[in-house]
């Protein structure tokens, strides 16, 4: 479940919370982090041996015997505990409201905005005015340091199996990290290679004001979060979902699209959750009750752990819900088991608790149905993945998934005492029904590569592939 708004909690800086700390105050944090993951996390030496994890965190409070830095503090306990390697586990500087981040004079702002991959880093807008490079283009270096370099670098402070976080976070972060990592700058060397020509070029362009970068993400964040097309004559109708966070009006709109999808007769239903970062299964079982008469699960099971960290995050969560309000809310997301049970105690959820049962509703589709991932898709997008593979509802088309079928989430965000950083812990662990694996994602039954050039300018080789599929 997340909680936060992405358009209040975008930017984080070390300019704005700058500080140190001394001796106390960073023995304090690490010692209040270490214990927070330890009491949270439902598997935390899943991939990392306890004694090697307690020696790294002795020789942690030994590079703070003299005082230390926010900025340092901050890459000390991040190193920390993306060496962990579990999905939905991290730490990041205090966050900017788009308003503070927007007035700042102190940061210098990428002139562009980026895409991560696993195939390199692109360029999704030029937002200065000045410059040639553009949308398409392929960056190999920024000032001199090479993607591979950068890569390396970002990964010391944010990784996880599966990388599906990690692609959105180093597109969504790439200037804090970069910046974190290779100094602050007013000047941008790139050399790139050329979408169009396929020349490899150099520019040197300079930082823009916040404020410039403040209105240009304005205008350009998404405005729906789903949206719905259709091709009468093919029969073909497209839903394209770009979260599962905070979809009000979600319930309306599925009404009216599948009640459009009866009158136009759509035949075949593509379901597009490419780049999707999750949120709530919640609206994945109001869409799948309209596509579907199947029983589905998006685990084979999964397990909870109750801590005193979990309980507080829920209660202030719902400190201002009456009684009534806080029981419907518990109920609607599955959270009672953390009050029923002890602090420490581990819940398994199998059987009868994970089966899903759609409910019966008016112009359900019965058609075919095909479902479009990438690399991003993960946590709850990557839950219904999962269903959709393993109760054989449908094609799946893309890439494989960026989360692995034995993953973690659903957790609590902390802050640190003292330096103020905040830390994402999960309470879950979840296996798929198929396909089980710690290092890999759910594959598609069709695997269509595509160039992220060509996808940023407007040609989709996916949904092509998937189109000439269902009309040959």
């Amino acid at each position: 479940m997340k909680y936060y708004s992405l358009i209040t909690l975008l930017i984080f800086s070390i300019n704005s919370y700058s500080q140190n700390l001394t001796k106390e105050q960073a023995v304090e944090d690490l010692k209040f982090l270490y214990k927070s993951i330890q009491n949270v996390h439902p598997d935390l030496y899943w991939f990392k041996a306890k004694s090697d994890a307690d020696n790294d965190f002795n020789n942690l409070l030994e590079k703070v015997e003299s005082g230390i830095d926010q900025e340092e503090f901050y890459k000390l306990t991040a190193e920390f505990v993306a060496d962990f390697n579990t999905s939905h586990l991290n730490v990041t500087l205090p966050f900017l409201t788009l308003g503070d981040f927007s007035k700042s004079e102190k940061l210098n702002p990428l002139p562009v905005e980026v895409l991560f991959t696993s195939k390199g880093l692109f360029i999704k807008e030029r937002i200065s005015k000045n410059g040639t490079i553009n949308k398409g283009d392929k960056v190999l270096e920024i000032n001199g340091n090479t993607i591979d370099l950068i890569f390396s670098e970002f990964q010391k402070l944010d990784k996880s199996v599966g990388n599906f976080e990690v692609w959105n976070n180093y597109s969504k972060f790439f200037m804090e990290y970069y910046r974190i990592q290779f100094g602050d700058t007013s000047k941008f060397h790139f050399k790139y290679v050329d979408f169009e020509t396929k020349d490899i070029l150099s520019e040197t362009l300079n930082a823009i004001s916040t404020n410039t970068w403040g209105k240009f993400f304005m205008q350009n964040f998404p405005k729906e979060k789903f949206d719905f097309d259709f091709y009468k004559e093919q029969k073909i109708g497209v839903i394209k979902i770009l979260t599962f966070a905070n979809l009000n009006g979600f319930d309306t709109f599925l009404q009216r699209t599948f009640q459009k999808i009866e009158e136009l007769k759509i035949e075949h239903l593509i379901i597009d959750i490419r780049d999707n970062e999750g949120g709530s299964t919640i609206y994945v079982d109001e869409l799948l009750n309209y596509c579907t008469t199947k029983n589905y699960k998006y685990n084979d099971y999964y397990i909870g752990k109750v801590s005193q960290e979990k309980k507080e995050d829920i209660n202030r969560h719902m400190e201002n819900c009456t009684e009534e309000e806080r029981a419907e809310l518990l109920s609607m997301y599955k959270l009672n088991w953390v009050f029923d049970n002890e602090i420490g105690d581990t819940v398994l959820f199998s059987g009868d608790d994970v089966v899903h049962v759609p409910l019966d509703k008016e112009n359900k589709f019965n058609g075919k149905l095909y479902l479009l991932i990438n690399e991003r898709v993960g946590s709850t997008s990557q839950l219904f993945t999962q269903a959709f593979k393993c109760s054989n509802l449908g094609l799946i088309i893309g890439q494989e998934t960026g989360e692995a079928t034995i993953f973690f989430g659903d957790g609590p965000s902390l802050k640190l005492p003292n330096s103020n950083l905040q830390m994402n812990m999960p309470s879950k662990k979840f296996i798929s029904p198929c396909q089980q694996s710690r290092v890999e994602g759910i594959k598609p039954d069709y695997e269509v590569d595509y160039n992220p050039s060509k996808l940023l300018i407007g040609v989709d080789e996916v949904l092509d592939f998937t189109f000439n599929l269902i009309t040959k």
